[in-house]
């Protein structure tokens, strides 16, 4: 079958996939300290918060790119399932397709517009897919991977300064914006120092913690600061949890819309 990413993968040097973390990574407690007046040079009132955190979010993987991605699901220490998959996006536009296992070879999912799609080549099907639907059965769900958007989905309530693990971090609080489809509310975790995203704790609409996604081993990819794993631990289940792999990320320049549709999928071969 055509590759739907061939005339990527000419421009893509592909390195060697990065390691799964078998363990998932947990911040200690917290010791809450008094706000600061000054972090990295600008005043911590929720307006300079709010600008740093669209910054990071930003800075963390270019508006258009590939990459090469696996998807790694874990109970404690036995492996449950592993995706290899190929990634390409445009703006709010995301395209995955499928290469490993044998049994999912051939699926794609797709992200246009406001639609997700999963799309069955064998068979030349597709059927809509819901956000909060788990990723291929995996703790992470398709509203993380293909939809999370921190700064455009949610509003900063609330912060404080945190000494998490001898680290001081900046925890905000975020709240979703009306007809969000992902999280009630987040609880974010920034370094003000690395000006990078630390951790996202992700709650439904009673309180109940639902998971908590890590971002760690940062690669400086261009003039973005890509976190190259990102681990995503169900609170739900004990044990549970996923760690996506990201390789060979590469911006992308003039990328066809017509790429990001159902269209072209059906004119594969």
């Amino acid at each position: 079958m055509r590759n739907i990413i061939c005339s990527l993968v000419m421009l893509c040097s592909v390195n060697t996939l990065c390691e799964e973390s078998k363990a998932p990574l947990t911040l200690a407690s917290a010791d809450a300290v008094p706000i600061e007046k000054n972090v990295q040079a600008g005043t911590t009132d929720n307006e300079a918060i709010a600008k740093l955190f669209k910054t990071m979010e930003s800075n963390m993987f270019p508006s258009s790119a590939f990459a090469e991605m696996t998807l790694t699901s874990y109970k404690d220490d036995k492996k449950l399932k592993e995706l290899k998959m190929e990634f390409v996006s445009k703006q709010d536009s995301v395209l995955i397709e499928i290469k490993a296992p044998a049994v999912d070879r051939g699926k794609y999912i797709l992200k246009s517009s406001d639609n997700l799609w999963m799309y069955f080549s064998e068979i030349k099907r597709s059927i809509r897919i819901a956000s909060r639907d788990s990723f291929m059965g995996t703790d992470a769900n398709n509203y993380d991977l293909l939809e999370l958007d921190l700064v455009g989905d949610y509003e900063l309530t609330s912060h404080n300064i945190e000494i998490v693990e001898g680290i001081k971090l900046i925890r905000a609080e975020l709240t979703a914006k009306p007809d969000t489809e992902g999280y009630a509310s987040i609880v974010s975790y920034l370094d003000p120092e690395k000006k990078i995203i630390v951790k996202n704790d992700c709650y439904a609409l009673s309180g109940v913690l639902l998971k908590s996604i890590h971002y760690f081993d940062h690669k400086q990819v261009g003039d973005y600061f890509v976190p190259s794993k990102i681990m995503f631990v169900s609170q739900l289940e004990a044990g549970r949890h996923s760690v996506v792999s990201l390789n060979g990320v590469k911006p992308q320049r003039d990328l066809a819309d017509s790429l990001f549709s159902l269209g072209y999928l059906e004119s594969l071969n």
